[in-house]
């Protein structure tokens, strides 16, 4: 099964990590200049209800 989350963005993904020894550490997700790490979240939160519906479906 695949769980499919269509978004169109312009620019190249990137993974920046911030912060280190004084700070937290924070990940973020960039696609072009835009901050786009709430739609990881979102994804996951599809991907789980996906897997929890299909467990009741067998």
């Amino acid at each position: 099964m695949w769980v499919i989350d269509a978004k169109r963005y312009k620019g190249k993904p990137e993974l920046r990590i911030e912060g280190g020894i004084l700070r937290p550490r924070v990940e973020k997700v960039l696609v072009g200049r835009r901050n786009c790490t709430k739609l990881v979240d979102g994804v996951l939160k599809q991907v789980d209800l996906v897997r929890n519906s299909s467990a009741m479906s067998w």
